[in-house]
Formats: C-alpha cells, sequence, structure tokens
C-alpha cells in the first residue's frame, strides 16, 4: 500500500497571515510538520504543496520536498488534488492524506496509529474529545464534529454541537486537520463531480468546512479517536504561543 502525503501551505491565510513560517522554538511551524510526517515512517512521499515563492524560499532553507502549484486554490484539498495528478502519473498510490500546515504538534504519536488503521473507508480523518475545556468548546476556530455508532461523521461545526444545557459536560468531540482519501476517491471528487456541481451547497457557505462539501454529496466520512492529545491547531497569534508552551513542557 502506497501512501503519499501532502502538506498544502500559502502565506495569504485570513485569520493570521503567514502563520506557516512563524517560528516554534527555533523552526518554522511548516518545517516541523514536514519533520514530523518525515519521522512517520509509513508515507511513501512528503510533498510541500505550494504557489508562493516566499514559502518555496523558505523551503529550500530546510531541504524538503516540494511542487509548486498554481498560486490560487480554494482549498486545501484543491492544492492536494494538483499534486497527486501530478506524480500519480509515475506512481501508484493507494491513499492520499492531507496534513494541515497548521498542525504543528500532530505527531508519530498519532499519526502512525491513524495510518495504521486506515480501512476500505474513502476518506478518514481524526478527531479528540473535547473533555471540559469550555474554551475548545465556544471557539468558533475549533471545529466540533458528531458522529455514529459506526465511527462516520454525521456533521461538522464551528458552533456548540452537541447541545449541552447549562454547565458543559465534557461529551464532545473537536476535529483535528488531517485528511486520508483513497486515491480513487479523490480522483471522483474532483473529476466527476466538478462537472456537475450545481449551487454551492448553504452549509458548506455557512460553517466554511470544505468536508461538509463531501458529506452533503453522501460521502461517508470514517473518524479515528485519540484520546489524551493536547495539541492544538494554529489559527491565532495566540494559538501559537500556546503551542510553544505546550512544546516547553514535553521539553521539560
Amino acid at each position: 500500500m502506497k501512501i503519499l502525503a501532502i502538506i498544502p501551505a500559502r502565506v495569504d491565510s485570513q485569520r493570521y497571515p503567514k502563520k506557516v513560517l512563524k517560528d516554534i522554538l527555533g523552526k518554522s511551524m511548516l518545517q516541523r510538520v514536514y519533520e514530523n510526517a518525515c519521522e512517520v515512517g509509513l508515507f511513501d512521499d512528503v510533498v510541500i504543496a505550494t504557489g508562493d515563492e516566499e514559502i518555496i524560499n523558505h523551503i529550500n532553507d530546510f531541504g524538503a520536498v516540494y511542487f509548486k502549484t498554481k498560486e490560487y486554490h480554494p482549498n486545501g484539498t484543491s492544492r492536494c488534488y494538483e499534486v497527486l495528478r501530478e506524480l500519480s502519473k509515475s506512481n501508484d498510490y493507494h491513499f492520499v492524506v492531507n496534513l494541515q500546515a497548521d498542525e504543528p504538534m500532530l505527531t508519530k504519536k498519532e499519526l502512525i496509529p491513524f495510518i495504521q488503521n486506515l480501512t476500505i473507508m474513502k476518506i478518514s480523518t481524526l478527531c479528540t474529545p473535547i473533555k471540559s475545556n469550555e474554551t475548545f468548546f465556544t471557539d468558533e476556530n475549533i471545529v466540533k464534529v458528531v458522529f455514529n455508532e459506526d465511527r462516520e461523521a454525521m456533521y461538522f461545526s464551528r458552533s456548540q454541537i452537541p447541545w449541552h444545557p447549562g454547565k458543559f459536560k465534557g461529551l464532545a468531540y473537536r476535529h483535528i486537520g488531517i485528511y486520508a482519501f483513497r486515491v480513487d476517491t479523490m480522483f471522483f471528487l474532483f473529476d466527476k463531480l466538478k462537472q456537475t456541481p450545481g449551487p454551492k451547497n448553504w452549509l458548506v457557505q455557512s460553517e466554511n468546512l470544505e468536508q461538509l462539501t463531501w458529506l452533503v454529496k453522501g460521502y461517508k466520512i470514517n473518524l479515528q479517536v485519540i484520546y489524551n492529545y493536547d495539541g492544538i491547531s494554529v489559527d491565532t497569534p495566540l494559538d501559537r504561543m500556546e503551542v510553544i508552551r505546550l512544546l516547553k513542557l514535553k521539553q521539560s
């Protein structure tokens, strides 16, 4: 089973511009994500996908493998697809994994079980219990997810789901930014569905979450749950400072 890992990266993040280039204890966030992916040992190839010259110059500084995409893409998965479409001409990949460039604390401890447990499900992703952190539950930057008894996603939202009357009791899950696609699924999503896109779904517009596009099209998204994970995605300067604090604790 051949697996391609792609890290889409851009400088014009709306909430935190150039965040992938920000320093985290001597390394950029992008470099940390790339090195974490390389340490997994289960990916046949790890590639950064970007159309920004500033990011490419930085990549050359630490010697990563990259693929220059067109500058604009509507989302990270679209950028990944451009890379897959080109690299699959000479490689027989079975899965492609979209690793978010703003998840610097997602390491081999979490990634190895995720990769080892990929199934015939067409799309897989990760989530973790919110536990008792009410700030995560109410933060719109933290995407929440609910799933059925077969661990298939029912809905993703920036809002508080499920609803908790009164004090938050910790019975909720937050989404972690990683997606694994069967290669034939990604080709179908972009080669077939884009031919008859229809109007953009109002749920996708409202939440601004690309994974809802696949749900409303009827695709099942498998949720793997990881416990005792204290990492966070970096959406704001305060998130970056929290990651630095958490990494310092781990080092000590």
